[in-house]
């Protein structure tokens, strides 16, 4: 769904595309798929989106489209970013991912952009198993992505097949029993949304009664549509036992919670950008401007995160309620309370 996104933009070899530094490699090989160049941008300190202030100094000549990530459901300022990309004349592209039914000031985020994509994986907000959705409501950007989900053919929607291909193509078609599942859960997703929204909020207030930790804001006029819960560990507890975060983590799986780490690198740091793999010989780079992957700047805040940041998979996952809860709760404050008698 992403790739069918960025091809759509009209871009050429060369041409750049603003990501986010801190989300899933997903986020940025669509830009590469498409034989354009990713530009990171970094994300708000102590926070997971996009820091919007930072864009526009990220804008050159080459600028086609900007990505928004609304990870783990907590939406970025998309308002803020659409105005600059209104200014500079760019497609905004959301990727939703893991934000199925996030609103902002009650409007549902994938609403905002000239095109989102959706994720159906068996972990997402709407599972069905694998797979995705692309959504947009301009005619012109759902042709060019029609023909990139099917071979590059060009039908209308109720026109049969001639089997001709008239621009590169892909096989992007969901299977009749991934869509059939699709359909079903979307009348379950508002409840199980509202159940991982009261959970984390839960988990939130107990969190915060913890001085070695900390909770992830959110905008006051937006709802999350949480995928997963994810809090903080204090700088100040890090910079006097760097250990901290792997003995936490550590204790928490020996007491069966699931914890994961599925990001370990700023994108900018992923062999594939950082060593501009690529399609290979350079490209899509020999096409550009020089691109600077190792420049602090644009991945100082996310660095920061990945190395504070801890994520429970299934911990406010329905049928979860206040007794999981509960046992997720004094299983945090257990492991600390070992981890500072041992030191």
């Amino acid at each position: 769904a992403l790739h069918m996104a960025i091809s759509s933009i009209g871009a050429v070899a060369g041409d750049e595309v603003i990501v986010p530094s801190f989300s899933f490699i997903a986020s940025a090989l669509c830009i590469l798929h498409q034989n354009l160049i990713p530009v990171f941008c970094d994300i708000k300190e102590g926070q997971m989106v996009i820091d919007e202030g930072k864009i526009e100094k990220l804008i050159t000549k080459r600028t086609r489209a900007i990505i928004v990530v609304h990870l783990n459901g907590i939406p970025a300022d998309i308002k803020a970013v659409r105005k600059i990309a209104d200014k500079h004349k760019l497609v905004l592209i959301e990727d939703a991912c893991q934000a199925h039914g996030t609103t902002i000031s009650g409007r549902k985020v994938g609403s905002f952009g000239d095109m989102a994509a959706f994720s159906l994986n068996k972990s997402k907000g709407l599972p069905a198993g694998e797979g995705g959705f692309f959504v947009t409501n301009n005619k012109e950007f759902y042709r060019k992505a029609n023909m990139v989900y099917q071979f590059g053919e060009l039908r209308g929607d109720k026109e049969l097949r001639n089997y001709n291909s008239y621009d590169l193509g892909w096989m992007y078609k969901t299977n009749e029993f991934v869509a059939a599942i699709a359909c079903s859960h979307l009348k379950y997703l508002d409840i199980w949304n509202r159940t991982r929204f009261s959970n984390a909020k839960y988990l939130d207030n107990k969190i915060k009664t913890l001085p070695e930790l900390e909770i992830f804001d959110t905008p006051k006029d937006c709802r999350p549509a949480y995928w997963r819960y994810a809090f903080k560990i204090r700088k100040n507890i890090l910079m006097h036992n760097h250990d901290f975060k792997q003995a936490l983590s550590d204790g928490l799986k020996i007491r069966g919670l699931k914890v994961s780490q599925w990001q370990n690198l700023a994108l900018p740091e992923q062999p594939v950008i950082k060593n501009k793999v690529g399609y290979g010989n350079g490209c899509p780079w020999v096409h550009g401007d020089k691109i600077n992957y190792g420049n602090p700047t644009i991945m100082k805040n996310t660095k920061d995160l990945i190395n504070r940041i801890i994520w429970l998979d299934e911990g406010i996952q329905p049928p979860n309620k206040d007794k999981e809860l509960d046992y997720i709760f004094d299983a945090i404050k257990e492991v600390i309370s070992e981890i500072k008698s041992d030191k």
